[in-house]
């Protein structure tokens, strides 16, 4: 009967060794899930910043070229009309 008694406390203190290390192993898998996961955050927001400062310069230069584009349109309008003008006064229209 002792036998089983220390044949039982053997198999609980090895239960409860093993259980210490699985809790160990757990928490530093769970400690680099979160270094790892805080680092990915911070390349992501990085990345974020990079990708928004890129829209804005290109919403910025669409912008622009919109200006430029309507000032040629303003311009190639006029010169059309000059054209006509000019073209009717020549021929007598």
């Amino acid at each position: 009967m002792v036998a089983i008694i220390d044949a039982l406390i053997a198999d609980l203190d090895k239960e409860m060794i093993e259980a210490k290390i699985d809790e160990k192993n757990g928490q530093e898998n769970y400690e680099t899930m979160m270094s790892d996961s805080a680092a990915k955050r911070k390349e992501d927001s990085k990345a974020l910043s990079t990708k928004m400062e890129a829209k804005a310069d290109a919403e910025k230069t669409l912008s622009e070229q919109s200006e430029v584009k309507k000032d040629s349109n303003k311009e190639l309008w006029a010169t059309l009309e000059y054209i006509i003008h000019y073209t009717m006064s020549v021929t007598g229209y």
